[in-house]
């Protein structure tokens, strides 16, 4: 059964962690519009890495097909670059 909302943990390295719920029919590109909105940075500012990929934050891939579903909450690595 399809979950219709994902949890999302952003693992920031300064050590802050961010959940956000993601509706499974999103796409990748409002997924990080929601972590921006929640953390109040520029997304271009950062690299997102899930499952040792960068991933593309404008892309219009829905979450349900980028991400498999272990569990019900999804880890993403956010890296500062400045």
């Amino acid at each position: 059964m399809e979950l219709p909302i994902c949890n999302v943990l952003f693992l920031n390295t300064n050590g802050t962690k961010i959940n956000c719920q993601v509706p499974s029919h999103s796409s990748i590109e409002n997924m990080i519009q929601i972590y921006k909105n929640k953390a109040s940075i520029d997304p271009n500012d950062y690299i997102f890495i899930y499952n040792c990929q960068k991933i593309d934050i404008n892309s219009q891939v829905k979450f349900k097909e980028f991400f498999d579903f272990i569990g019900n909450q999804t880890k993403i690595y956010a890296y500062g670059l400045k």
